[in-house]
């Protein structure tokens, strides 16, 4: 699930679609650039709430090594990431449960699988290549 130049493309490209500047919307593999983008920010975020947590939850301890505005400017950037992962979640939410092609749920969550119909229309890069035969990359 690495990003990969094509993905920038594929946003951009998705970009100008969503605007209304272009008719061509790009085809995703297996992995969508949203999809990516989502999996890495989690990561991201997590590692930013570690550090600033830790500063804060330790206050004392981090005020030893560290000069007052640090701590001010921790509990500021935690708190605005937070307001940041609120709205990640709700992005989340309408993109997988309450995006019209998926409402009620998605089944796939429970089962791992795919129709092939819903392969060919959504990932269509990915369906070409089990079609083909070929190896099934993970990306």
């Amino acid at each position: 699930v690495w990003l990969k130049i094509k993905d920038i493309k594929d946003a951009i490209k998705d970009t100008k679609h969503l605007l209304g500047l272009s008719k061509d919307k790009p085809s995703y593999g297996k992995y969508s650039w949203i999809a990516k983008a989502e999996f890495w920010s989690f990561f991201g975020e997590a590692a930013l709430f570690l550090v600033t947590g830790s500063i804060l939850w330790f206050s004392w301890q981090s005020l030893a090594f560290m000069p007052p505005q640090y701590l001010l400017s921790a509990r500021y950037i935690h708190a605005g990431f937070a307001m940041v992962s609120v709205c990640g979640v709700a992005f989340h939410s309408y993109m997988v449960h309450f995006n019209p092609e998926n409402f009620r749920i998605d089944r796939c969550i429970f089962t791992g699988a795919v129709s092939e119909e819903e392969a060919k229309e959504r990932y269509p890069l990915w369906h070409e290549e089990i079609q083909r035969g070929g190896k099934i990359d993970a990306e």
